[in-house]
């Protein structure tokens, strides 16, 4: 519901700019619904560094985020975009604090997993990003496909050095977009500067 507060009242700001009247209504342009969408998603992002851990689930959230971004913008996709993801094998209890962080917090959701590995599964967990970041991300607020993301890497992603998530997340990408160029330098912590409003 608060989401859906700050959607709206950033909308309607954005619609009287660009000169919505209360006398003559009329619905919210496509584009301003958009750019509020943008706005409130990259504040969301934002606060996530204020969080208990929030350098370290803003800096995971981050790379995820743009993992599935650089996947996305692959010409040559023919599957569904990757928007969601799931951990294959155990990992370390620092890791699982930091993924109830994650949980807790609302920047993950936690989902049954579908289309599993194996016959021999019977359960899994899938991944997705609250639906509130999305738009940051440009990335679809549905369900589509599936990245599967080895345990040792995922370690690294979420509790590693900046150095670490960089080789981890040039090695999710040179692994899926094998001749695209992407720029792992694009990905950075964000800071209060890089916030639009």
């Amino acid at each position: 519901m608060r989401n859906f507060v700050s959607l709206f009242s950033r909308a309607w700001e954005l619609s009287i700019d660009n000169g919505f009247c209360v006398k003559d209504p009329k619905a919210f342009s496509h584009e301003d619904q958009s750019e509020a969408a943008y706005h409130v998603s990259e504040g969301k992002v934002f606060e996530i560094s204020a969080y208990p851990s929030g350098a370290k689930l803003s800096s995971f959230a981050n790379h995820i985020g743009r993992i599935f971004e650089q996947l996305n913008k692959d010409n040559r996709q023919s599957q569904p975009e990757r928007n969601h993801f799931a951990i294959i094998g155990d990992i370390s209890y620092e890791a699982k604090n930091m993924m109830r962080g994650a949980l807790m917090y609302s920047i993950l959701q936690e989902v049954p997993a579908t289309k599993l590995r194996s016959e021999v599964e019977v359960k899994g967990t899938d991944y997705l990003f609250n639906r509130i970041y999305c738009p940051y991300y440009y990335l679809s607020y549905r369900k589509m496909h599936k990245l599967e993301i080895k345990s040792n890497i995922f370690e690294k992603l979420i509790l590693g050095t900046d150095e670490e998530k960089r080789a981890e997340t040039s090695k999710i990408l040179s692994k899926y977009l094998k001749n695209e160029k992407f720029n792992v330098s694009e990905i950075v912590q964000i800071d209060l500067f890089d916030n639009g409003y």
